[in-house]
């Protein structure tokens, strides 16, 4: 960083909110801090705002990728509910084609549902990722799926790897649906949809092959069950670790 700042002149900001650093611009690319607010960001952790306590989570960088001005992708890292219910009540036009669910589908606050179902319906996405490992987290959690599937009937639900709720025994050959990009757990046959490459055009793997693939190696895939039952899932189940 040192180097960086100076050897090579690059500016170096020790603050982030929607006013700091503001745009990049890579052609036809558009990345954009869309939470949280100076007001958030000068509370700071521990601070309060309204009635609302600002914690790490609630401070967490909220990026909008953009191409040709219509959102693409939003990372929400693990953006709490106060920084959700801030993030909604500013005049920002959240809006992408992929949401990267928080928490890696994981309990976001005590409203775990009311909150999947308000980003979701802030962000109205064609496709909800969880960054999941197997065995790790226990996540997604069937509740934050069921909450997603209700709120956007049509979306089209993606894990990176494949849970042990939705297979209790990996696919004894490579899944053919992948794309060529590295993915964690691809060697043992855990990935579902893997690295997503995320285009303007169709993301990779194409949904169909992912859904095929679902299909056939996810006999209790957690985003196949009936809106209102995945809760139903072995609850107690025992879960390894990588």
């Amino acid at each position: 960083m040192k180097d960086a700042r100076t050897k090579r002149g690059t500016t170096v900001k020790n603050g982030l909110s929607t006013s700091i650093p503001g745009e990049l611009k890579t052609g036809d690319i558009t990345l954009r801090i869309v939470a949280p607010s100076p007001e958030l960001a000068i509370a700071g952790v521990g601070g309060k705002l309204q009635t609302s306590r600002v914690s790490a989570h609630t401070l967490n960088a909220v990026i909008l990728v953009s191409f040709q001005g219509a959102g693409l992708a939003l990372f929400p890292g693990d953006l709490d509910q106060t920084g959700l219910d801030h993030l909604r009540a500013e005049p920002l036009n959240v809006s992408a084609k992929v949401l990267v669910f928080p928490h890696h589908g994981g309990i976001p606050g005590k409203d775990a549902v009311g909150f999947a179902k308000l980003l979701c319906s802030l962000v109205q996405p064609e496709i909800v990722v969880f960054s999941i490992g197997r065995g790790r987290h226990h996540t997604p959690r069937p509740e934050i799926v069921d909450a997603v599937r209700s709120e956007l009937p049509s979306i089209h639900v993606a894990c990176t790897q494949l849970s042990e709720r939705c297979a209790a025994t990996l696919p004894s050959a490579p899944p053919p649906h992948l794309t060529s990009e590295v993915a964690l757990g691809r060697e043992k046959n855990q990935c579902c949809a893997g690295t997503l490459v995320i285009h303007p055009s169709p993301p990779q793997p194409a949904l169909s092959d992912h859904s095929g693939f679902i299909s056939v190696a996810a006999p209790t895939a957690v985003c196949r069950q009936a809106v209102g039952e995945t809760t139903k899932i072995v609850p107690k189940m025992k879960l390894r670790s990588n």
